[in-house]
């Protein structure tokens, strides 16, 4: 299954201080494709992909602050494509979803990060998002969309019980799946107050240890057994990106979609590039034809893994392997632990790398 990633905007209605796009310069300073650009994307998308095997996820940004985004998901729907929209679900009134569903919408993602309304909307910056979020997502199961509830995990929220808490809120509101993603930079927010910034101070040392991985596992347990409700054949419980549950080995080992060639990204200013999230840059669509960015990246040498240089064995024993993680984790890492508390992490000048 091919995956088009359609970043259709740069804006959105709240302010997350992990976010991959907020403070990047040029994404901001780019211009945003106009509706017949991102149509004629779609065209080029429909002449490389069978629609069905295939699906377009409309992304961000937040989406739905982009006032063509249902004609967007229209126009995509018509060309014989599974459409889903990934929000913060902010913005997911009873009247927007229905809207949504009526010019073929397929499914939404909404992300709630946290059971607690006031950190919800401290990370989010918005007051009362958290209750907006989990009407959204209600809205959305009873419209009969496939509906998945989004969360990052972080070491807090594996061991506070809040992780616990959320997917049990998703069973209990009739969620057809929880997606879960690899854990996010927390903000220090006390040291941040005390310095008087802007709140994005970056704790450093959040990957998850064995000891952290130990207690994921405990938690996620007992809803092994649960399937998707509309699509019984993927786990209700659903890794995103990094971490995937090895029975033989007894390891969450590692993979990325877009190193498999499942997957690209149209930002909403026309990069080309394997996930949204990435730094680097293939090409530009209002520059060059699709097809010949794709053939680029994908016979580029970081898309090579005879040589070795993208898969490493997990497990030698189970010849598992796995991919050494995403570039844009990898590089927000880097730049973050070597800029430690120093404004600098905030580099607007690396991106994007272009390579061609």
């Amino acid at each position: 299954m091919m995956q088009v990633l359609l970043g259709i905007t740069k804006r959105c209605n709240c302010n997350c201080g992990f976010c991959v796009v907020r403070d990047r310069k040029q994404l901001h300073e780019a211009t945003e494709l106009t509706t017949q650009e991102f149509k004629a994307a779609i065209d080029q998308v429909r002449e490389l992909y069978d629609p069905d095997n295939t699906i377009v996820v409309f992304i961000g940004g937040e989406p739905l602050v982009r006032k063509d985004c249902a004609e967007l998901v229209q126009y995509a729907h018509a060309a014989g494509y599974r459409t889903h929209l990934d929000t913060n679900g902010t913005l997911m009134t009873e009247e927007t979803v229905k809207t949504l569903k009526d010019v073929g919408l397929n499914g939404v993602s909404i992300t709630l990060d946290t059971d607690v309304a006031e950190e919800y909307d401290r990370i989010k910056k918005m007051k009362g998002g958290y209750e907006r979020a989990r009407n959204g997502l209600r809205f959305c199961v009873d419209s009969g969309l496939h509906s998945v509830m989004a969360t990052r995990f972080t070491k807090k929220s594996i061991r506070s019980g809040s992780l616990d808490r959320l997917i049990r809120f998703a069973i209990n509101t009739g969620v057809d799946r929880v997606a879960l993603f690899e854990p996010i930079i927390e903000i220090e927010q006390d040291q941040a107050e005390a310095d008087g910034s802007t709140g994005d101070i970056p704790k450093i040392g959040l990957e998850l240890e064995p000891d952290d991985m130990v207690a994921l596992r405990r938690v996620l347990a007992p809803y092994d057994h649960l399937q998707d409700g509309k699509m019984p054949a993927y786990k209700f419980l659903h890794f995103e990106n990094r971490y995937q549950y090895d029975e033989a080995s007894g390891q969450y080992v590692g993979y990325c979609q877009c190193f498999r060639k499942s997957q690209f990204s149209i930002s909403w200013f026309g990069d080309i590039m394997p996930c949204i999230g990435n730094v680097v840059s293939f090409g530009n669509i209002r520059e060059k034809p699709l097809k010949q960015i794709l053939d680029f990246m994908w016979n580029h040498d970081d898309f090579q893994f005879d040589g070795g240089n993208a898969f490493e064995l997990v497990n030698t024993k189970h010849g598992i392997k796995a991919l050494p993680g995403c570039y844009a984790k990898s590089e927000n890492d880097l730049l973050r632990r070597v800029a430690a508390l120093s404004d600098q992490y905030r580099r607007t000048d690396c991106f994007p790398k272009r390579l061609a």
